[in-house]
């Protein structure tokens, strides 16, 4: 029995259980656990059936010919196809190919799914789900007039208002090129509130700006359903949105055009605020909302204190203002597209009290008309451009970054890369990629309207092809090789299958494949000798591609000229799966004999070690003859930073808790050791000098192992930094000391106890409380869960924060990125310490626990180790 089948077909209640007997059992068999929530989400998917898009495969003999319609710009109620060349209008036609588009991909390919987490979206609008009485609907009262009539000797029925659903949903879509590439990501969203049930009616209107600069609101309705069945196919002017009586108004745009540059829009915004429930659904995410239009605002708070309140009649939370300010100020709320600050604006529209949504105050005294903005003073060259993305973006980011540089810039082909190699990623990191500054638009030559993207330069993609394996950039060109032979109707599974089958094909057939095959030869030839030589062999497959019949004047034929160019080489270094011991602690089972235990009442109760294997992911650094630097691959997240309520052994200082999101990171599975430091001394100076063997504990620790293999110590966080510095000079790669909240994320491992370990550290898991009277080497104690080793005891560890007392103060962005350390100005102020050390007691051990020292400092019972922020090219 289908899923689907429980909604369309009546059913007794024995096969029913049947039905859910046989759905756990197929659950259990891939290790699921279906809880009341899950089975209600399935249930609710099953009830939607009828309305879900179904996907039908389109034949291969039925490609569309070049002069029919496009379809219009947002098509969710069928898989979303579209070509890499974005349309700027709804209606307009299928551009003809040609042979000049540069990297183009004239051939639609299947896209996966845009909108990554639809299932955490749709709970997150859950508190919108509850009825109101209707005024306009009315329902029998049976129990009530049963008793009437019982009562009175006379039957009169009594009516009551039908329960309906609380709110309408108007959804407003900027109308600006940039947006053209979110259109699979606004479709499914789209088509996500209308079938989530929690709105009585769901309007979706296109945001228009008039040649006197004026807005309307153009209806934009799906492929599959005609415009007059939910509204009219008439323009609307803005104001007239807010005339319905509970609707709510969602303003979808990414705040990168022009429009955005001038107070009109701001002061539309207002209005909808005073008279309507309405929230700007910003694309980017919120760490990239700095780059936008929002930059120029100041971040607040909202709080409701009953439910549908008006944007005006919200409290804000944030920097007060005067009365002057205020009247050129504009407030509204602001969330991402992601389910959990969905959730929170859902809360705050229904009045829960505790719930608060971000949001931002724009002063319009701040806006600079995009005909008054100034040019940039200078330009920055590609590699710098791909240097401060390889710094600034999420490992996650920089990895599709190098998948898509193998590949024409395509948000299908981007989709289809998230779907087979990379599903980890969400929409945020196309967002990073996308805002990286590493894409260049560029109009079509028949269409100046229109534009298609591509990277900025061959340099840029030479040097993000080269951040990832060749397995992985040889999977993406296999991948699309297999959408476009299979659009061509050929039935081949490989890249040299296709390009041995081109001279077979029809002009036109060679005109769709050719930009894809070029780009991926170009890829291939900077592999190796090996793909090079496979590359030029393919090459002869290919067959010239006709001039066009009316060739645009200056782009027929090319002018070429020679040319002067640098170049350099990145090393590739491959993660490795490495196996570890880690261990867990648990209090001894209380004893079952009433003896024993009267006996035993006043002792400790005895803890139990139990040993667990783990696997993790880490890449080793070469740094001389025999001396790696080993680093392990740190998956990001968000956890709750600081000593629990329950922690009766936590500071003040080391709260309040609070959940803190850390981007993917690398971090040294072990304190740096005296030979690594040894090493790295030995290198070129870049600030200070560094003294070859500054450590207090030397001498032979084993017969089989080297006091090198000890972590060094007496080192100052100063030095430690130098350290950094001359390891990413001799590596390439960017080393720093962690942030506080990298390496409590660390230590955790995922755990939420005092100790990686458990509630409790003995000398069986740990150097600390003097046990060993000096450091022991690396490695010499079972690793925490996620293969890191010495995070207790052994020695103090330097992190980049300055000192805080607390973290009562510590600021938003901190909390959403924890990769960011948390300074001030002075440069002399106590750094922070983390971990405990040899001489260090249990309490002062713990995740959480939080130490300082003077900058310049060095103790024998002091070290560090490293983190890796991204790989870079060398000058």
């Amino acid at each position: 029995m289908s899923i689907a089948s429980v909604h369309s077909s009546p059913t007794s209640t024995d096969s029913f259980q049947h039905f859910l007997t046989q759905l756990q059992k197929a659950a259990r068999s891939v290790d699921l656990d279906l809880g009341v929530e899950e089975m209600a989400d399935i249930f609710w998917l099953a009830a939607q059936s009828d309305r879900l898009p179904v996907s039908i495969p389109s034949k291969l003999a039925e490609i569309p010919p070049d002069d029919q319609n496009s379809s219009p710009s947002i098509s969710p109620q069928k898989e979303p196809t579209v070509s890499v060349i974005t349309d700027s209008q709804r209606n307009s036609q299928t551009e003809t190919p040609s042979a000049y588009r540069g990297n183009a991909l004239p051939i639609q390919i299947t896209a996966a799914k845009a909108l990554r987490s639809q299932l955490e979206l749709a709970r997150a609008l859950r508190p919108l789900m509850r009825k109101v009485p209707s005024r306009t609907q009315w329902q029998l009262e049976e129990e009530t007039t049963a008793t009437q009539a019982a009562e009175y000797g006379f039957i009169c029925p009594v009516l009551v208002p039908k329960p309906e659903r609380w709110f309408d949903l108007a959804i407003v879509v900027e109308d600006s090129h940039s947006l053209k590439i979110w259109t699979e990501t606004i479709a499914e969203f789209c088509t996500l509130a209308e079938v989530h049930g929690a709105f009585r009616q769901v309007k979706t209107w296109q945001f228009v700006t008039r040649s006197d600069r004026s807005f309307q609101l153009l209806p934009l309705w799906h492929q599959s359903r005609e415009p007059q069945s939910n509204q009219s196919s008439r323009p609307l002017d803005p104001e007239a949105l807010t005339k319905a009586d509970d609707r709510l108004i969602w303003f979808i745009s990414d705040c990168t055009s022009v429009l955005w540059d001038d107070s009109p829009i701001y002061r539309t915004l207002q209005k909808w605020g005073e008279k309507a429930p309405l929230v700007l659904i910003q694309l980017f995410p919120e760490k990239l909302w700095r780059r936008t239009a929002l930059g120029l605002g100041t971040p607040l708070r909202f709080a409701a204190s009953a439910p549908g309140l008006r944007v005006s009649d919200l409290k804000t939370i944030g920097p007060e203002e005067t009365e002057e300010e205020t009247s050129i100020s504009v407030r509204f709320p602001v969330i991402s597209l992601e389910p959990e600050p969905l959730k929170r604006w859902a809360k705050v529209t229904t009045g829960v009290p505790s719930a608060q949504v971000s949001g931002m105050n724009i002063h319009l005294s701040r806006l600079t008309p995009s005909s008054e903005a100034e040019e940039p003073l200078d330009e920055v060259d590609d590699e710098a451009k791909v240097r401060l993305f390889s710094l600034s973006a999420s490992l996650t980011a920089r990895k599709l970054a190098g998948l898509m540089a193998a590949a024409p810039v395509s948000l299908p082909v981007v989709h289809l890369i998230q779907k087979t190699l990379l599903p980890e990623s969400t929409q945020i990191h196309v967002a990073e990629v996308l805002m990286s500054g590493l894409i260049r638009s560029f109009p079509v030559p028949t269409k100046p309207d229109q534009k298609e993207y591509d990277f900025l330069s061959e340099t840029v993609r030479d040097r993000l092809s080269a951040s990832v394996s060749i397995p992985q950039t040889l999977a993406v060109i296999q991948a699309i090789s297999a959408q476009v032979s299979e659009r061509l109707g050929l039935g081949t599974k490989s890249f040299r299958a296709l390009i041995a089958r081109s001279s077979s094909l029809e002009t036109e057939q060679q005109t769709l494949m050719r930009p894809f095959a070029e780009l991926a030869l170009s890829t291939l030839k900077r592999l190796g000798t090996e793909y090079r030589q496979m590359a030029e062999r393919l090459e002869q497959y290919l067959q010239p591609v006709p001039l066009p019949d009316n060739p645009q004047p200056g782009r027929w034929p090319p002018v070429t000229e020679t040319f002067d160019f640098d170049f350099g080489t990145v090393e590739v270094l491959e993660l490795t799966e490495f196996e570890f011991t880690t261990a867990t602690i648990e209090p001894q089972p209380a004893q079952r004999n009433l003896i024993n235990w009267i006996q035993r009442k006043d002792e400790e109760p005895k803890w139990v070690v139990t040993r667990l294997g783990g696997t993790g992911w880490k890449y080793a650094e070469p740094l001389s003859e025999g001396v790696m630097l080993e680093m392990v691959e740190i998956t990001g997240g968000t956890f709750t930073m600081g000593a629990s309520p329950e922690d009766e052994q936590g500071y003040e200082d080391e709260r309040p808790p609070h959940a803190v999101t850390v981007p993917d990171f690398f971090i040294g599975k072990y304190p740096i050791t005296q030979a690594q430091w040894k090493t790295i001394a030995l290198c070129p100076q870049i600030n200070r000098e560094l003294e070859p063997d500054p450590s207090h504990f030397k001498g032979e620790v084993s017969k089989t192992s080297r006091s090198e293999n000890r972590p060094v110590e007496q080192v100052s966080w100063e030095e430690a930094k130098e350290f950094c510095d001359r390891l990413s000079g001799l590596t390439g790669r960017i080393y720093d000391l962690p942030t506080e909240a990298q390496w409590e994320y660390a230590c955790r491992g995922g755990t939420t106890t005092p100790y990686a370990f458990g509630d409790k550290l003995v000398p069986e898991l740990a150097n600390f409380d003097s046990n060993r009277e000096g450091t022991t080497i690396v490695g010499s104690y079972p690793a925490n869960p996620w293969g890191l080793y010495d995070m207790h005891g052994n020695v103090w560890e330097w992190c980049l924060d300055h000192w805080q007392n607390s973290y009562t103060e510590k600021p938003e962005h901190l909390k959403e990125n924890g990769n960011i350390p948390w300074t001030t100005e002075n440069s002399s102020t106590t750094r922070l310490l983390r971990g405990g050390s040899w001489g260090s007691t249990s309490r002062n051990c713990r995740s959480a626990y939080r130490f300082y020292n003077s900058p310049a400092n060095r103790y024998y019972n002091i070290g560090f180790r490293v983190v890796c922020s991204g790989a870079r090219t060398p000058a």
